[in-house]
Formats: structure tokens, C-alpha cells, sequence
């Protein structure tokens, strides 16, 4: 018969801490039963806290709850499991006969703070390495796209890297910036930015092309190492001889016949304001710029990235 053990590294954190309390009581009945206290406390934390995650994601998060109401319940919910393991170690003062002669020297009030004290390094030194390695995500302007055989035209892109924070001193890379989505605004105007690694919506089939071109997909932006791991999302369109320039995503690929200009997103000569916005996995990154179109020629077309601080 094939017997398959559980994986425990799929369970969430509250349930192994339950595992591991159970797991102490039953052997705390077998050598010592008067240590099944610490393992029945311990298991009972453990279910308490994986009840709040359940109840928050099942329910509370439907009705919009805060999400602090997690980290917080857990961390009322560990700072009364120290107590009461403390408390219990109070009232059991030997193992095996033996006295704790270590412990015997600090009052259970002093262990407590102990205890609280390094849960709080540990929370901060877990938090630290966290900030550490959160994606960074870094604005350049982009590649010049302006060579093509049939058309006079010009592409500007903005150019996405995910660097390393503090990298004199930080040992660790980034993790990816996953599922990115790129918001592009231009005056008042906000559209969906394309990037460029993703698939064109060509083809023969029209009702294929629509289906793409409305689609935007996400971008996976990993820790920069060299220029290859760089994305860019294009960010506008002029063509030579032209006063106007053009917004430019996923859409324009239904105007394939008009040269892929769509007329509801153009912009005369002038100087304008624009911002791009990275959404990932609830964090936002953003990029102030500006789009220069001075004439006609497509050379006198051109973006500048604007620094926050000024």
C-alpha cells in the first residue's frame, strides 16, 4: 500500500504551529505528562490564529474589513500565548525533577518582557529583510524605435528596471515585480500601456486581432542583472511631416489601414505633462514625464523624465 506523508509546507504557518504543539503533547505524554500543557497551549494558539486568517478571507475581507485586523488579533493572540506559557511555567517549576535553575533567577514577569522583546526584533529583522528585497522599480527613457522600411515614423518608450535597493550595502537581490500593469496619463487623458515584450495583435483573422488588442497584458519585471532584463512600454507615435503624435497601446492595432493612428488620442504640437504607473501586487510605482513635440519632424519628438524631488 502506498502511504503518502502530508506536505506541512503547504499548510499555513498557524496550522504548523498547531502540528508542532500536538506533536509536543504527544510526546509530553509519553515521558512527562505534566508537560502536555505547554503543547495543548500552544496547539490552541495555533487554531486561534488560523481561524482569524480563515475568518478574515471568507468573511471580514467581504465586508472590507482592514486587513491590520489580522496582524493584529495574531499579535494579541501571541503576546497571550507567552503569557500563558509563562504563566503555566510558574506553576510547574521542574522537568524531569530537575529544577530550572537557569530560569529559577528571573521572575516570570521579566521572561515575559524577554519574550515580547525578541518577538519584536525578530518582527523587525523579518520586516527589514522584506523591505530589503521588495521589487525597486527604476524609470529610463527608452529606445528610439524609427526605422522601418514603409514608414517615416517614430516610437518613444520609458524604460523599466528593477534594481536593487541600497546595493552598497544590501546583500539581497530584488524579488520579481510580478503581473506589472502599466497605466500611461498625458494631460487628462489615461490609457492602458503596452509593453513592448508582449505579443502584437496581428494577424489575418480580424476577430482574433479585436480579441488582442483589447487584451493588455501584465508584465513579470525581474531583478536587473543586465539590459536584458529590462521591460519598456511605449509610451507615443509621430510620423514625419506630421504636426500631431499619437498615444500608442494594444489599440492602435485595429487602425492598421490609417497607418495605426487613432485620431481620438492625438496631440498637436506643444509640451505636455504626463505620468506612467506600475501597479504590482498592491504596490504602486510612479513616473513623471514629459512629452516634447516641437514640429513636424519626427526628430523634434522626444519624452524627459521629470525628478520628483523638484
Amino acid at each position: 500500500m502506498d502511504i503518502r506523508l502530508p506536505d506541512i509546507t503547504k499548510l499555513t504557518w498557524p496550522l504548523n504551529v498547531a502540528l508542532i504543539g500536538s506533536i509536543f503533547s504527544i510526546f509530553a505524554l509519553i515521558f512527562n505528562p505534566q508537560f502536555i500543557y505547554y503543547g495543548f497551549i500552544t496547539f490552541l494558539y495555533g487554531i486561534l490564529c488560523h481561524l482569524v486568517d480563515v475568518s478574515y478571507n471568507f468573511w471580514l475581507k467581504k465586508e472590507k474589513w482592514n486587513p491590520s485586523f489580522v496582524f493584529i488579533s495574531q499579535f494579541v493572540l501571541s503576546v497571550l500565548w507567552v503569557f500563558v506559557v509563562l504563566y503555566t511555567y510558574d506553576k510547574i517549576p521542574t522537568i524531569f525533577n530537575w529544577e530550572f535553575e537557569f530560569f529559577s533567577i528571573f521572575s516570570w514577569q521579566e521572561l515575559l518582557i524577554g519574550a515580547l522583546l525578541g518577538w519584536v526584533l525578530s518582527f523587525l529583522s523579518v520586516w527589514t529583510i522584506d523591505k530589503l528585497k521588495e521589487p525597486n522599480l527604476i524609470f529610463e527613457i527608452g529606445s528610439i524605435a524609427d526605422k522601418h522600411p514603409t514608414y517615416k515614423w517614430k516610437f518613444v518608450h520609458i524604460r523599466v528596471k528593477n534594481c536593487k535597493k541600497l546595493p552598497k550595502i544590501n546583500p539581497f537581490t530584488p524579488s520579481p515585480a510580478f503581473e506589472c500593469k502599466a497605466i500611461i496619463k498625458i494631460e487628462d487623458k489615461v490609457f492602458i500601456g503596452r509593453w513592448t515584450s508582449k505579443e502584437q495583435p496581428i494577424g489575418n483573422n480580424p476577430g482574433d486581432i479585436v480579441n488582442k488588442a483589447f487584451v493588455h497584458p501584465r508584465e513579470t519585471i525581474h531583478p536587473f542583472t543586465s539590459d536584458h532584463e529590462s521591460v519598456e512600454v511605449v509610451i507615443g507615435l509621430k510620423y514625419e511631416g506630421e504636426d500631431n503624435f499619437y498615444r500608442f497601446n494594444n489599440e492602435n492595432y485595429l487602425y492598421e489601414q490609417n497607418g495605426y493612428k487613432n485620431k481620438e488620442w492625438e496631440f498637436p504640437k506643444g509640451t505636455y505633462d504626463g505620468e506612467i504607473e506600475i501597479s504590482t501586487l498592491g504596490q504602486i510605482y510612479k513616473q513623471p514625464f514629459k512629452v516634447m513635440n516641437k514640429s513636424n519632424k519626427r526628430d523634434d519628438f522626444w519624452l524627459e523624465l521629470v525628478d520628483y524631488s523638484n
